[in-house]
């Protein structure tokens, strides 16, 4: 075969490997021919061209052939092809190619998509460039590949399963292929860094799906645009450094790193994510064995989801600014502490920050400016720190504005000078210490707890939390003011929840307030009584024929007569002993009790109501002494009037000395104490009638008050002795 030149076509060389199929050639190409030749760079113009012209056109063959390593007369130099300010005609076609030196096309302008589909390459250098898309599977880089600087690409730039030996570098670089993907290295395996940065943008995807990067993804100061999808997806990706979105960095559409793997930090501050009605950033199962910042102005616009995330130290948020309407999920394994102060979550209509079954292993900060409009979701969370809240905002109006519901949290759950606006939902939480920054002894519940009162079913949740130690005040005043805090229909016999009564109580013990505790339990059985759980009948059954009737009334009858004296017990109990947490009152209300009854006593014997009961004694004095208004019969008598009254038993001639005198406070003793016997009442015994037989009602009254205090006193020393040798259970 004869080229157009004259020369015959080597038989062996396949088309477009021989010089001459390309003849005639133009200048520009004449020019890189002996720049390759001679290993220097061929630079048609210092800019990248915008048409196409005689003096800069390249055709994409003749470039092929030079970078295959030219032919027997025109070899390529070891320093490949290196081409400057050129219009690239057709498709560079490199599909398969082995290209042994560096291909770098610097500023040109192709006109076709570059084809590179499992070419292998020393290098590739696409600086500046603009091309209509790159076709690049399989690709194997020894070296690095840079489309930076001005690079743009218009149409999808393909590198799925490439292999990269250097850096996959991309700053300042510009992707456009909307609504679709912009970069697709799925599967790429990158051994240095990936630079998508420092003025990089991209208008449609950029993908990164399983890629194995060997240094850090560098995305700071990028601006990624994907409004209708994901702006950046590294699913499924292992990055041996650390991951750079900040200082700049803003995505508009999701960004995505579920079940990614970051050897170093992922470092969000100062960046900008936006994805209003869906995910702003999702990082799901996703392992970070440095820090996670969030912080000094990060701010995302859409829910931020680390759910299942394991992060090896900090997750900083503080100085963030959250704004969603479907929540912030981070619920992760956080190898130190979760920073959020001084950081802002909104979503009014829902959670604003959700961290459910997050394992926290150091403290989590909510405090020292934390604002969060909607819900805090902490529910089934583990924090082996604090969870300080000290001076955080939270308010949700409309439900649980702090929800830590079965959250475990190994030190303290701290709440002074927080301001919550919303109920709390500590339901089966369990904390170290409760430090609720309560002012001792005012009676009021702390202030974080007031503002729950009238939101989410009327108050907070409080059934199952346990905690070990109060921080704060423990008068019993204050802490039954903050249970009354709860829910009403767990104040009632609604849903009666009798668990963080009795939680407290146990901790009131335990810390040394024995007394505080028992008020705290006096009061529990006062409102068990108020929600009537101490004695409340079943319903009337009803039945089908009369006899069921008749037999379901009966027990129903039974029953509510037994619910009735349970109820008159747990009252009586309550006004003497304190439901057998105050024996002291019983004791007290003894005393006074004998006390008053000795007074009636003794009025009663001074006015001569009270006889020895000795039968021998009264035959000896028979005729001398008696009832008030008993007479003697004196007839016979000489210079005596017919009848003078008889002396009153209380009259010293009326009992030898040696018989018991009768003591007011000592008989009614002897009668208030069952097991006592002080020789009063057996002694000494109202007179009921007169000598005449008629009856002596104060008499009657005196016998009626002793039958009213030995049954007192009965009672109540049963009760007492029942208290303790604890026979009532208290708890």
């Amino acid at each position: 075969m004869i080229s157009p030149s004259g020369a015959e076509r080597p038989a062996h060389l396949p088309i477009g490997r021989w010089l001459g199929d390309f003849a005639p050639l133009s200048e520009a190409e004449e020019k890189l021919v002996a720049a390759c030749a001679k290993g220097e760079p061929c630079v048609l113009d210092a800019e990248r061209p915008e048409q196409a012209t005689a003096a800069n056109t390249i055709r994409a063959g003749l470039i092929r052939f030079l970078a295959l390593g030219g032919d027997a007369k025109n070899p390529l130099h070891e320093r490949g092809v290196c081409l400057q300010g050129a219009w690239i005609s057709e498709a560079l076609d490199l599909k398969g190619c082995n290209v042994e030196a560096d291909l770098v096309l610097l500023a040109c302008h192709c006109s076709a998509p570059i084809i590179a589909c499992s070419a292998r390459l020393a290098g590739l250098n696409l600086s500046g460039s603009a091309i209509n898309g790159l076709r690049a599977d399989r690709m194997s880089v020894l070296g690095s590949v840079f489309l930076r600087n001005g690079f743009s690409a218009r149409g999808e730039v393909r590198l799925l399963g490439a292999i990269i030996g250097g850096n996959l570098d991309c700053s300042k670089g510009s992707f456009t292929n909307e609504n679709s993907e912009a970069l697709n290295a799925d599967g790429s395996k990158i051994a240095g860094d990936c630079f998508l940065n420092n003025g990089f943008s991209a208008t449609g995807e950029i993908r990164l799906l399983g890629a194995t990067i060997g240094g850090d993804l560098d995305c700071f100061k990028g601006n990624f645009t994907n409004e209708s999808g994901d702006a950046l997806s590294v699913d499924g990706s292992k990055i041996a450094g650390s991951c750079f979105f900040n200082d700049g960095f803003t995505a508009k559409g999701e960004v995505r790193l579920p079940g990614a793997t970051i050897g170093g930090n992922l470092e969000c501050s100062k960046a900008s994510f936006t994805n209003e009605h869906g995910k702003a950033l999702s990082a799901d199962r996703s392992k970070i064995a440095g820090s996670c910042f969030f912080g000094n102005g990060f701010t995302a616009k859409g829910q931020v989801r680390l759910l299942g995330a394991a992060i090896g130290s900090n997750l900083d948020c503080s100085n963030a600014s959250f704004t969603n309407e479907s929540g912030d999920a981070l619920s992760a394994a956080i190898g130190s502490n979760l920073d959020c102060s001084n950081a802002s979550f909104t979503n009014e209509s829902g959670d604003a920050l959700s961290a459910d079954s997050s394992r926290i292993a150091g403290s989590c900060f909510f405090g020292n400016g934390f604002t969060a409009k909607g819900q805090v979701r902490l529910l089934g969370a583990t924090i082996g720190g604090d969870l300080d809240c000290s001076e955080g905002s939270f308010t949700n109006e409309s439900g649980a504005a702090l929800n830590a519901e079965a959250c475990t949290i190994k030190s303290g759950l701290i709440l002074r000078a927080a301001t919550i606006r919303g109920a709390i939902n500590l339901g089966v939480a369990r904390v170290g210490t409760l430090a609720d920054g309560a002012a001792e002894g005012n009676g009021n519940a702390p202030t974080c707890w007031h503002d729950g009162g009238h939101i989410h079913d009327g108050g907070h949740i409080l059934d199952g939390f346990t905690y070990d130690r109060i921080v704060g005040a423990s008068d019993a005043k204050t802490r039954i003011a903050w249970l009354n805090t709860q829910r009403p229909d767990m104040l009632n016999a609604e849903d009666w929840a009798p668990q963080p009564w009795e939680q407290l109580i146990k901790v009131l013990r335990e810390m040394g307030h024995p007394h505080e505790a028992a008020k705290v339990a006096i009061e529990k059985q006062r409102m068990m009584r108020k929600a009537r759980k101490i004695g409340k009948p079943a319903r009337f059954a009803g039945g089908r024929t009369w006899s069921e009737k008749a037999k379901n009334r009966f027990f129903w009858a039974i029953e509510w007569l037994s619910a009735f004296v349970r109820n008159v017990f747990h009252d009586f109990s309550g006004a003497l002993v304190g439901y057998g947490y105050n024996v002291t009152r019983g004791i007290v209300l003894l005393v006074l009790a004998a006390s008053a009854f000795s007074v009636c006593f003794e009025i009663g014997y001074d006015n001569g109501y009270f006889a020895p009961t000795n039968a021998i004694m009264q035959q000896a004095y028979h005729n001398q002494c008696g009832a008030p208004g008993d007479t003697v019969d004196a007839s016979g008598q000489k210079g005596r009037a017919a009848a003078m009254m008889k002396k009153s038993w209380n009259d010293p001639a009326c009992t030898p000395p040696e018989y018991t005198s009768f003591q007011a406070f000592f008989y009614s003793l002897d009668l208030i104490l069952p097991v006592v016997n002080l020789g009063q009442d057996g002694d000494w015994a109202p007179m009921v009638v007169d000598a005449k037989g008629d009856t002596l009602w104060w008499g009657e009254a005196l016998r009626g008050l002793i039958i009213i205090e030995i049954l007192f006193g009965w009672g109540l020393t049963l009760l007492i002795a029942a208290v303790m040798t604890n026979l009532i259970k208290k708890d």
